[in-house]
C-alpha cells in the first residue's frame, strides 16, 4: 500500500510555520543481529612499604576498613532506689516514696537504718509491688527489715498528725529474691568429676551481693562433696556431703563492680565409686544499697545527700552524672554537686530542665547535696544514669613534623616531604602521613587508615603510642587517575582507643593530579570505552569504576592517543578504527564523549556526516549532510565504497547493523560531563520507585489529516497496563508547554513526543506553538534519580551542528541532559528531519516505525540497557531500509545521546539481600559464596563482580537457581574487595570483604558447652604471641558478632583460656568463632557449636565441614524420631554419586563421614519420605 510521507519538522519562517512534504513509500520485511561478548579478568600488581614509628617501634600494614562506632566511654545505670523523709518531717504530712530493685525480682524486703515516728499517732506503712500492705511502723525502731512481699517495687508511705513530729525514717538496703537458672549437675552426677557451674543473680543490677537456695543436695557421704564459692570463685562459703535439702549459701562479698555481674559458682567433686542425685538450686536473694532520687516534691527544710558510685577497681577515674529532671524553687532551694574529693562540681537551682549531664568530677563516686528553705517545694532532682573515663586518656590527631608540608603529603619524587612537583595521572605517588598522641596517656592496638575519595586505600596497625610520640610513614606506594582527589588520614578508625577528645581523628586535603601519566584502564578485555580528549578524562573517573565494579570492565581511550596510533584518511577514521580494534578485543559499549560541531570550534569527538538521498526541502543548506553515528555502530566495510569521500551512500555498501552499542555524550567542558555523570550514578544506584512506571506520551497535530496520535496510541498498547500512560495529546485539550515541564518535574522515566521541532525544541499546533523549549530545561527540577529518557519523531531536535549561540550552540537534545542533573538522562533525536505520513490518520511513517520499534523491544525482549534496545530497534528496519531511502535516512539521523550500557527501569527495582564473607585470607586461595536474595525467592542470573581498586582481584559471575555464585578468590595483599551486584530491575547492592593477613599460632583445640547459666567456651593454644582474642557468635541463619575480647598472651607453652556467655536463650544453638589479633595480624578459628537445652529436633543437616573441602567430609544430622532415614550425595547436574547412610536411625544428633573423590560442586540430601533437606558441599583439590 503507498502512503505519502511527510518531513515532521519544516525550516523556520519568520511566523514559526512549518511546510508538508509528501513522497511515496513502500514497507518490506525486516532481520537482525547480534553482538559478541568476551571477558578476560587482568591483574594489576600493587607494592606496599613497611611502616616506620618515630621511637623505633613498628607499626604493621592491615586490609582498610571503613570506621565502626562504639560507645566511648562507661556507662553504668542507676538504679533508683534508696530514700530517706525528711529529717524531721512535718506536721499533717502524707507522702509516699517508691524503692526500686532489679525489675527481675519477683519478692523484695527492704531495710531501715531508722525509723522514729511518734508512736501510736505518727506511721510508716510499707507496700509491696502489688499495693499489699506488708508492714507499718509507728515509734521508734533500730535497724529493721521488712517482711518479704511481692518486687520489683515497694511503696513507703509516712503518714502524720498535726503535733509532735519527729526524725523519720532511712532506707539504706534492699534484698531482692528470683528464680534463676535452673543450675544444678547431671542427674546423676558421673564418677571422678569435678565440674563448676558459675550463677548469676539479676541481670540488670550488679552492685550488691548473692545467695543461693539449694533445693536438694544429694551426694555419697564424705566421698563426695559440693562446695560453693564466693565471687573470687576462690573463697569456699560452703561445703556439703551427704543429704540437705533446702539449705542455702553464705552470702557473697559485696561487689563495687558496674562491669562485672557477681557470681557465685558450686563445684561438685567426686571419687571413683558411688555417685548420687547431685544438686539443684533455681532461686536467688540479692542484697545492694543505693539512693540516687528526692521525694517529689522534696520537703521544706530539706538538707539530704546522695551518694552515686562508679567502679571501685578502675584505677584513677573522673566521673559525671546524668539527670533525667532536675527542678527546684529559684534562688531558694539548690542541688549541689561535688566530686570525690569533695570540690563542689555544679550548683543547680530553679528548672534546670531534663535529661543533661554534670561537669566532671574527679573520684569514683559524687555527692549530691539538696537544700531547701521553709517555704516553696518543688519536684526535686532524678539521676539515671553515670559516665566514667580515666582520669588520664590519649589523644590522637594529625601532626605536621619538621620539615613537612603538612599532615599528608603526596610527591611525585621519593624521599621529599613536600606537595608535588609533578603529580600525574595514572603515574607513582608517594605518600607520607603522620599521627601524634597529644594526650596524657598512652594508646593501645588501634589502627590507622588511609582514603582515597572516602574509599579506604591502606591500612596500619599501631599496638603502642605513648603520649608526645607520633607515628608516621614514608613514601607509601599509590597511583590515581588524573584529576582532583581528596586524602584523609583517619587515626583509630575502629573507635577502640578512649581519647579525651574524640573530634580530631581525621585530617583530609584535596590534591589535583594532571593527565598525561601512566595508561589506566579497566581489566582484561575492556567492555565499555569512553573516547573524549584527554583534558577530559578525570572528570570519568567515578563513572568508570561504577561500571568496572559493577561488572562491565571500563577504560578511557584518549582521542589525542587513537590519533597517534591508529590509520585513518581523517580523525573520525582513525577513531572508528580503534573502535573495529577494540571490538575485536571485547569491547561492547562505546561512548563519543565530545561535541562535534567543528561549525562552531567545538569538535572534541569528531562525527562522519552521511548521504542518503536529497530530500528537496531547501528550508537548510546542509540538510542532506545527515550527522550519522550509526558510521562509529556499524563497523563493516568503509561506508565509503565507491571511494569518492561522500560516506552512506546507497553505492557504498553500508548494512546498517551495529556491531557495538555507541551513545553520545555531547560535553565540551567538565561540568557537563559531571552533569552528566551524577545523573547516571543516581538513575542507575538510587532510582525513585515511584516515577519508574510512568510514560510521558504528548502529541502535537502533525497534520489536519494524520495528527499523529496513532505513533502514541501503538506505542501506548505494547507499554504494560501497570504503567501510567499520561497521554497529553492536543486533541484532548492537554497539551501546553507548562503541563509537558510540570510533568518532568513531577517525574516520568520515559517519554515518546510527538510533533514537529527544530534544533531548539518541539511544537504543536502543526507547528505553530511550542510545547518545549531548551531553556525550559535548565529551569527543571526533578532530581537526578528521577530523570526521563525521551526520544521523539521530530526534526532537528537533535542537530548538534545546527543551534546558534542563543543556545550555546547545543540542540535542545543536547541541552536535555548536560546543562544540568535534572530533565533527561538521555536522549533520541534526529539529526535531521524526521518523516512520517500525513495521512491516513493514525499511520506511523518511517520515524514513527522506529520509535514504535524502540518499545516493542524494551518491554517484548529481554533487552534492558539503553544502547542495546536503541540498535535493536533500528536493526529491525534494515531489511526494509536496505531499499527505502526514507528509512535509510532515519537511520541514518536517529542519535542515542546518552549511555549505552545504562539499564533502563522497566519495573519498580526490587531491593535484594546480599549475603557475603566478612573477611577472606591473603595468600589463600578462599572459597567465596555471594548469596542473593529478595524478600520471596532466591535471584537467579543476577550478576555479581567482586574488584579491588587495582584490580589484583576482578571476578565476576551470575547467580544460579539457588541465588548463589562461588568464587574462589586469592588475594596477593590486605586490600578491599568490593562485592556488587546488579540485575535487570534489581536495586544494586554494594558491599566489600575484607582480605587480612592471618596470625600464625599453634591452635590445639576449642570447645564451647551448655552448664545451666550459660554456654561455657574454651580453648588451648600453644606458642602464641597474640594481643587479643575476639570471640564471635551467631545464630543459624545471622551473621557473626563480637560479643567479648579476651587480653592474649605472649611466649611459648601451653595457654588455656575460658569463657562463660550468659546472654542467651534456652532452646537454641549457637555457632562460636575465634579471632586471633596479633603483630597486626588476624586469623579465625572455628565455627564451635553448642547448644543450650532441649529443643525440638527436626529432620535435617546440621553442619557440614569442612568446606571447601579436599575430599574428606563430615556432616552432621539430626533426626526427630525413631524411623528409616537415607543420606545421599549428588552432583551439580542432579546425578546421584552414592548412598553415604541409610536404615532406622535413634531420634537425635548423627554424624556421619565420607570422602568425595572429585573436585566440583555437590548436594547432600537426607530425606524420610516425607520431608528433606539439602545442603551445598564444595570440594577443590
Amino acid at each position: 500500500m503507498a502512503r505519502n510521507l511527510f518531513i515532521i519538522l519544516l525550516k523556520r519562517s519568520q511566523k514559526g510555520r512549518c511546510r508538508m512534504i509528501y513522497i511515496l513509500l513502500f514497507t518490506i520485511p525486516i532481520l537482525r543481529t547480534e553482538v559478541k561478548e568476551v571477558r578476560e579478568p587482568l591483574v594489576v600488581k600493587e607494592i606496599r612499604e613497611p611502616v616506620r614509628m618515630s621511637f623505633g617501634q613498628s607499626i604493621y600494614p592491615v586490609a582498610p576498613h571503613p570506621a565502626t562506632e562504639r560507645i566511648k566511654r562507661a556507662k553504668g545505670t542507676v538504679l533508683p532506689a534508696y530514700i530517706s523523709s525528711p529529717h524531721p518531717y512535718w506536721n499533717s504530712m502524707d507522702i509516699s516514696y517508691k524503692v526500686y530493685g532489679p525489675p527481675e525480682n519477683v519478692w523484695m524486703t527492704i531495710h531501715f537504718d531508722t525509723i522514729d515516728v511518734e508512736s501510736g499517732y505518727d506511721t510508716v506503712f510499707v507496700y509491696d509491688n502489688d499495693g499489699d500492705l506488708v508492714d507499718y511502723f509507728t515509734g521508734a525502731y533500730g535497724p529493721t527489715w521488712t517482711s518479704w512481699g511481692d518486687g520489683p517495687t515497694f511503696t513507703v508511705r509516712i503518714k502524720s498528725d498535726a503535733s509532735v513530729t519527729k526524725y523519720g525514717f532511712d532506707v539504706n538496703y534492699i534484698q531482692v529474691g528470683g528464680w534463676c537458672g535452673p543450675y544444678e549437675s547431671p542427674h546423676p552426677y558421673l564418677n571422678n568429676m569435678d565440674t563448676t557451674v558459675y550463677m548469676s543473680g539479676p541481670a540488670n543490677d550488679w552492685i550488691g551481693e548473692l545467695i543461693f537456695y539449694y533445693d536438694s543436695i544429694k551426694t555419697e557421704y564424705s566421698y563426695d562433696s559440693v562446695f560453693c564459692y564466693d565471687i573470687d570463685s576462690s573463697t569456699v562459703l560452703n561445703t556439703w556431703t551427704g543429704t540437705h535439702r533446702g539449705v542455702w549459701s553464705e552470702w557473697s562479698s559485696y561487689n563495687q563492680d558496674y562491669t562485672k555481674q557477681p557470681t557465685e559458682a558450686t563445684r561438685l567433686k567426686s571419687d571413683g565409686s558411688i555417685t548420687d542425685y547431685g544438686w539443684y538450686s533455681d532461686w536467688y536473694n540479692f542484697f545492694r544499697e543505693h539512693n540516687v532520687e528526692s521525694p517529689h516534691n522534696y520537703p521544706d527544710y530539706a538538707n539530704q545527700a546522695y551518694f552515686i558510685y562508679g567502679p571501685q577497681d578502675a584505677g584513677d577515674i573522673r566521673m559525671r552524672l546524668h539527670f533525667a529532671r532536675l527542678e527546684t524553687e529559684h534562688s531558694y532551694d539548690s542541688v549541689y554537686v561535688y566530686d570525690g574529693s569533695g570540690n563542689l562540681v555544679n550548683t543547680y537551682t530553679g528548672s534546670v530542665g531534663t535529661n543533661f549531664w554534670t561537669s566532671w568530677g574527679d573520684g569514683n563516686y559524687m555527692k549530691v547535696v539538696l537544700k531547701s528553705d521553709n517555704s516553696v517545694t518543688r519536684w526535686g532532682f532524678e539521676i539515671d544514669s553515670l559516665e566514667w573515663e580515666p582520669a588520664s586518656m590519649p589523644n590522637l590527631t594529625y601532626y605536621t613534623p619538621d620539615g613537612w608540608d603538612g599532615p599528608i603529603v603526596p610527591s611525585s619524587e621519593p624521599n621529599t616531604h613536600t606537595y608535588g612537583p609533578n603529580l600525574m595521572g595514572d603515574s607513582t605517588t608517594y605518600i607520607d602521613w603522620a599521627i601524634i598522641n597529644n594526650g596524657s596517656d598512652t594508646a593501645f592496638y588501634f589502627y590507622i587508615y588511609l582514603y582515597c575519595d572516602d574509599i579506604p586505600i591502606a591500612g596500619w596497625y599501631c599496638d603502642t603510642l605513648p603520649p608526645n610520640y607520633y607515628a608516621y610513614v614514608e613514601d607509601y606506594i599509590d597511583t590515581f587517575t588524573a584529576g582532583t582527589h581528596t586524602l584523609k588520614i583517619y587515626a583509630d578508625t575502629t573507635d577502640t582507643v578512649d581519647e579525651s577528645d574524640e573530634t580530631d581523628n581525621i585530617y583530609s586535603q584535596s590534591f589535583s593530579w594532571a593527565s598525561g601519566g601512566g595508561g589506566g584502564g579497566a581489566p582484561g578485555d575492556t567492555e565499555y570505552v569512553i573516547i573524549t580528549p584527554e583534558a577530559f578524562r578525570s572528570a570519568f573517573s567515578d563513572l568508570i569504576w561504577w561500571k568496572t565494579k559493577k561488572g562491565v570492565p571500563a577504560a578511557v581511550m584518549p582521542v589525542e592517543t587513537i590519533y597517534k596510533y591508529y590509520s585513518g584518511t581523517d580523525n573520525a577514521e582513525k577513531i572508528r578504527n580503534y573502535i573495529i580494534d577494540a571490538v575485536n578485543r571485547g569491547v561492547i559499549y562505546v561512548v563519543l564523549a565530545g561535541q562535534c560541531d567543528f561549525e562552531h570550534g567545538e569538535e572534541y569527538v569528531p562525527r562522519r556526516d552521511a548521504y542518503c538521498m536529497t530530500s528537496g526541502v531547501g528550508y537548510y543548506s546542509d540538510e542532506d549532510t545527515i550527522p550519522c553515528d550509526l558510521y562509529y555502530a556499524d563497523l563493516d566495510g568503509t561506508w565509503d565504497y565507491d571511494g569518492d569521500g561522500v560516506y552512506g551512500e546507497t553505492t557504498d555498501q553500508v548494512d546498517m547493523y551495529a556491531d557495538v552499542y555507541v551513545g553520545r555524550f555531547p560535553v565540551k567542558n567538565t561540568t557537563q560531563i559531571s552533569n552528566m555523570v551524577q545523573k547516571i550514578l543516581a538513575y542507575e544506584k538510587n532510582p525513585d520507585p515511584d516515577y519508574i512506571r510512568k510514560i510521558l506520551l504528548p502529541v502535537g497535530n502533525l497534520w489536519s489529516t494524520n495528527h499523529g496520535n496513532g505513533i502514541n496510541d501503538t506505542i501506548a498498547d505494547t507499554v504494560p497496563d501497570t504503567w501510567k500512560k499520561a497521554k497529553l495529546y492536543e486533541d484532548y485539550g492537554l497539551l501546553s508547554r507548562y503541563t509537558v515541564f510540570d510533568s518532568i518535574n513531577s517525574g516520568f522515566s520515559i517519554g515518546h513526543w510527538v510533533g514537529h521541532g527544530n534544533e531548539y525544541g518541539i511544537y504543536y499546533d502543526y507547528g505553530s506553538e511550542i510545547y518545549y523549549y531548551y531553556s525550559d530545561v535548565g529551569n527543571q527540577t526533578n532530581p537526578a534519580n528521577n530523570t526521563i529518557f525521551v526520544n521523539s519523531i521530530a526534526c532537528f531536535m537533535g542537530a548538534l551542528d545546527e543551534a546558534g549561540s542563543s543556545s550555546g550552540y547545543d540542540c535542545v537534545a543536547e541541552v536535555m541532559v548536560n546543562s544540568n542533573t535534572s530533565c533527561a538522562i538521555g536522549t533520541g533525536m534526529n539529526t535531521r528531519y524526521g518523516w512520517g505520513y500525513s495521512s491516513p490518520e493514525g499511520a506511523l511513517g518511517p520515524s514513527g516505525e522506529l520509535s514504535v520499534w524502540f518499545y516493542r523491544k524494551l518491554f517484548g525482549t529481554s533487552l534492558y540497557r539503553l544502547g542495546e534496545v536503541f540498535f535493536a530497534a533500528k536493526d529491525q528496519l534494515v531489511p526494509t531500509a536496505s531499499s527505502d531511502d526514507y528509512f535509510r535516512w532515519v537511520l541514518y539521523e536517529h542519535t542515542l545521546f546518552g549511555d549505552p550500557e545504562t539499564p533502563i527501569w522497566t519495573d519498580i527495582p526490587v531491593a535484594l539481600s546480599v549475603t557475603h564473607p566478612a573477611e577472606i585470607e591473603v595468600g589463600n586461595a578462599n572459597q567465596c559464596t555471594v548469596k542473593v536474595y529478595t524478600a520471596k525467592a532466591p535471584v537467579e542470573d543476577a550478576l555479581v563482580t567482586l574488584a579491588t581498586r587495582d584490580f589484583d582481584v576482578y571476578l565476576r559471575d551470575t547467580t544460579d537457581i539457588n541465588g548463589e555464585a562461588v568464587f574462589t578468590v586469592n588475594p596477593s595483599r590486605e586490600e578491599t574487595v568490593f562485592v556488587t551486584v546488579t540485575g535487570e530491575n534489581l536495586l544494586p547492592y554494594e558491599g566489600y570483604i575484607l582480605a587480612k593477613t592471618t596470625l600464625s599460632l599453634n591452635f590445639i583445640t576449642a570447645m564451647a558447652y551448655f552448664i545451666g547459666e550459660g554456654i561455657m567456651f574454651r580453648w588451648v593454644v600453644m606458642d602464641e604471641n597474640t594481643e587479643r582474642w575476639e570471640i564471635e557468635r551467631k545464630e543459624k541463619g545471622k551473621e557473626y558478632r563480637v560479643i567479648a575480647r579476651i587480653p592474649g598472651r605472649r611466649g611459648s607453652g601451653r595457654h588455656t583460656y575460658s569463657y562463660l556467655d550468659t546472654d542467651i536463650e534456652k532452646g537454641k544453638t549457637y555457632f562460636y568463632r575465634l579471632r586471633a589479633v596479633g603483630e597486626g595480624k588476624k586469623k579465625v578459628y572455628g565455627p564451635f557449636l553448642a547448644s543450650t537445652g532441649p529443643v525440638a529436633l527436626r529432620l535435617g543437616i546440621e553442619r557440614v565441614y569442612p568446606l571447601p573441602s579436599a575430599g574428606a567430609v563430615t556432616v552432621i544430622y539430626t533426626v526427630p524420631q525413631k524411623e528409616y532415614v537415607c543420606l545421599t550425595l549428588y552432583d551439580g547436574a542432579g546425578r546421584k554419586v552414592k548412598k553415604i547412610k541409610g536404615g532406622v536411625h535413634k531420634a537425635g544428633y548423627h554424624r556421619a563421614k565420607f570422602t568425595i573423590e572429585h573436585p566440583g560442586v555437590y548436594f547432600l540430601r537426607i530425606e524420610n519420605g516425607r520431608v528433606s533437606d539439602t545442603e551445598k558441599i564444595v570440594i577443590v583439590k
